[in-house]
């Protein structure tokens, strides 16, 4: 309000000055009473500059909500009216909804419009009710008197449509993947996002991008995008996508030194991805604390072997005493401690030759390998002088006793065989030198035949032949037959008496029938009379009898 200085008295609210306005300032009055100061006062319930009193605001609604419009009034309602415009910024016919404390029932809505003024806080307000997106959608104006409007775009909220998920699927394990959530809605940043896993809210996850690194359970997952109007809540869409995660999996390699794994994986197998090795302290090795589990990551074991900090520390060895004839290196004595790793030779003591082998044991996790009686070190005692010299005297007493036994041997052999052919061919009985003396001297003088005639010498011309066959009857004096080889010795003689006086024929190599006939006799009287030896085992020759 404007008052004189000198005194308290106000000035009428609506007492105009023909000029800008300032705080202080001098008017000359149509009486000439001199001059008057006048100082303009701001007061607090009457402020024109207010935060968002000009300039434009812009509101999403949604369909048949209130919508509520407000701006001061510092010179009451009186001062204060309301127009609409369309969004394109054209008026309608009847662009006025109210003026004053008076609403125009000319607006098209003017039925759903509302007006009412605060005047303990000078605001003049309006409320679209049951907001029509269709009708309502425009721009409302606040005016004052010789001062811009505020001007407030309603527009009908819509959205989030078109939601979308879109990005690698599938992906690998341990890879860093990004999935992104489009939708559209009343403006580019009238919406917000949350991503959740499986029904589960994902922290964090607030805006149109999703940033992850799957693992293999992950595979199968759903992963859901919502995506809600910045202005309106209850507008919400979303899209849903399952994940389809490919594994990577690990290769397992040779555990350290002292350890196992519980499973007993081979170096070089196959390690699915997720899943965990175990590694424990092997026999002979004395753990020390930590973890010896690690788990196949994406292709990678997670920590890696080289890194677990299990730790295990070899038992020591107890060294044994050499076997006989053997001995150590270092002289390492029976109960003696072996630290792991250490490595004792054995070789042949004195008075020992080594037939070949190692002798080199070596301490691994509390046990020697090899083990001492598993070496393949030989030693063999070696003889000494003594030894030696009995051992010659032996080998000859061997070599003579052999050659006697060979020599014995040998006779019995000769025995055996005379005996045998002995027993095969029976011995001539009764042949002797006097009696062959008889043959050669006497043409079987005075010997007994079956017509008892008696056999003279023969002419040169004469074929024996005839009188030759009477030999196969010959007897001796007792009436007893002589043995076949006896016989044939006499027809010998004869043909040797025969050829003596150059006879012209034989008896055992003749070509005549005859002498031919004698042949046949004499082989078939010596079958009948051998068969006859047979019956007598082993008959001695008779050397008594002799021819008279």
């Amino acid at each position: 309000m404007w008052r004189k200085t000198d005194e308290a008295k106000e000035i009428p609210q609506n007492f105009a000055f023909k000029g800008a306005p300032s705080e202080a300032f001098n008017r000359e009055p149509s009486e000439n009473v001199g001059m008057v100061r006048l100082q303009c006062v701001f007061l607090s319930s009457l402020l024109l500059v207010l935060p968002g009193l000009h300039g434009q605001d812009t509101r999403y609604v949604r369909t048949n909500s209130d919508v509520e419009l407000s701006c001061p009034a510092p010179s009451g309602v009186a001062g204060v009216s309301w127009h609409y415009k369309y969004l394109d910024g054209t008026a309608p016919d009847n662009p006025d909804i109210a003026s004053r404390d008076n609403k125009y029932s000319e607006f098209e809505h003017s039925d759903r419009i509302l007006v009412t003024f605060d005047t303990v806080n000078a605001v003049y307000t309006i409320t679209i009710q049951a907001f029509d997106g269709t009708t309502d959608q425009g721009r409302y104006q606040c005016r004052w008197p010789n001062d811009e409007p505020k001007t407030f775009i309603v527009e009908l909220a819509f959205g989030p449509t078109s939601v979308s998920i879109y990005g690698n699927n599938p992906m690998l394990t341990g890879e860093k993947e990004t999935l992104t959530c489009g939708a559209s809605a009343s403006e580019p940043s009238g919406v917000t996002f949350q991503w959740s896993k499986d029904g589960i809210r994902i922290e964090g996850a607030v805006t149109s991008i999703l940033t992850l690194t799957p693992v293999y359970t992950d595979n199968g997952a759903s992963i859901t995008c919502v995506a809600t109007n910045t202005n309106n809540s209850d507008l919400t869409a979303s899209d849903t996508a399952t994940l389809n995660v490919q594994s990577q999996d690990c290769t397992a390699a040779d555990p350290p030194t002292g350890m196992k794994e519980a499973t007993s994986t081979a170096a070089g197998a196959t390690v699915i991805d997720g899943d965990t090795l175990t590694y424990f302290c092997a026999d002979g090795y004395t753990t020390g604390g930590g973890s010896g589990v690690i788990t196949c990551t994406a292709g990678t074991f997670s920590p890696l072997l080289s890194d677990i900090t299990l730790t295990c520390t070899a038992n020591p060895c107890i060294a044994e005493a050499p076997p006989i004839g053997m001995k150590e290196a270092t002289s390492t004595a029976a109960g003696a401690t072996v630290n792991d790793g250490v490595s004792l030779t054995y070789s042949c003591g004195t008075g020992y030759t080594a037939g070949g082998g190692s002798g080199v044991i070596t301490c691994t996790g509390g046990t020697f390998s090899p083990l001492l009686s598993a070496i393949t070190l030989t030693c063999t005692a070696s003889p000494s002088e003594d030894q030696v010299g009995d051992l010659g005297s032996v080998n000859v007493v061997i070599g003579v006793a052999f050659a006697v036994v060979v020599t014995v041997l040998v006779i019995l052999l000769v025995i055996v065989t005379v005996l045998w052919l002995r027993r095969i061919k029976p011995p001539c009985l009764g042949k002797s030198t006097e009696t062959t003396n008889v043959y050669q001297n006497q043409a079987f003088a005075n010997v007994t035949t079956n017509n008892n005639s008696v056999y003279q010498d023969l002419g040169p011309t004469e074929n024996p032949s005839g009188h030759y066959q009477e030999l196969l009857s010959v007897r001796k004096k007792n009436g007893e037959e002589f043995e076949p080889c006896t016989l044939r010795s006499y027809i010998s003689s004869v043909d040797r008496k025969l050829k003596r006086k150059i006879y012209g024929h034989v008896i055992m190599s003749g070509d005549d029938d005859e002498n031919h006939l004698t042949r046949e006799a004499l082989k078939a009287k010596k079958k009948t009379l051998r068969n006859k030896v047979w019956e007598t085992a082993r008959m001695k020759p008779n050397p008594s009898i002799t021819l008279q």
